[in-house]
């Protein structure tokens, strides 16, 4: 209890210590300046959050009674574009506390060329070949209609032909009916069949692209995370 009443008694002095930050290509570097308060390392405490939110506090005692104390606490967003779970910390002789925040990637993203190999030139050609597959689907329906319906009139030409003429052309026309139909029934089927596989491809190349380009490989900070100070 004499802890607690002790505790309770405590009178803070807030400050907020200088602080500049530092960008670089590699890295966005914090300096939180503590050289005039007297701050050591095990008074100071560096923490993240899963928001990314970076907290820098510390309290010490004033004189020798105990009730006196001097405390800051300054929130900082990690920038976008770095690594919240390399952050490091490091306090100096000197009493300046630097924060390093690496980036995820230095290397310049790629301009997209005119090169069509790998994934990305595979998903643009099978999406280019789509809609003409379709089209060619389209026009060769078309086309066997137009056979069926040009066979249908042959068969009522010539009306001044004699009878035996008239039946043997009746009897070639149901003939050769039947096996224009089974051939436009096969070719149907057929380009029906390659639009399948072209859709197939295609939904295979953007699955891919999304696998390749998926940024769920950096993982999220805890939900509270203590980051150690180092000493220069």
């Amino acid at each position: 209890m004499a802890a607690g009443a002790a505790a309770a008694a405590r009178r803070y002095m807030d400050f907020v210590p200088p602080h500049s930050r530092l960008e670089e290509p590699d890295k966005v570097a914090l300096r939180v300046d503590l050289s005039a308060e007297g701050f050591k390392k095990e008074q100071l405490r560096v923490q993240i959050d899963n928001f990314g939110r970076l907290r820098i506090s510390g309290e010490r005692p004033l004189g020798a009674e105990g009730n006196r104390w001097r405390r800051f606490r300054k929130d900082f967003q990690v920038p976008e574009g770095c690594n919240a779970g390399a952050i490091s910390a490091r306090f100096d002789k000197d009493g300046i506390l630097l924060i390093t925040m690496p980036r995820l990637s230095t290397a310049p993203a790629e301009e997209p060329t005119a090169d069509t190999g790998g994934v990305a030139g595979q998903d643009r050609k099978v999406q280019a070949s789509a809609p003409q597959a379709a089209a060619a689907a389209a026009e060769a329906e078309e086309k066997e209609g137009g056979k069926e319906d040009d066979t249908g009139a042959t068969s009522m030409e010539r009306p001044g032909q004699d009878e035996h003429d008239t039946s043997n052309n009746a009897m070639a026309a149901s003939a050769a009916r039947p096996a224009a139909y089974g051939f436009a029934k096969d070719r149907r089927r057929m380009v029906w069949a390659i639009f399948a596989v072209v859709l197939a491809l295609v939904g295979a190349g953007l699955y891919a692209r999304y696998r390749l380009m998926d940024p769920s490989a950096e993982t999220a900070p805890p939900s509270t995370d203590i980051i150690g100070l180092s000493d220069s």
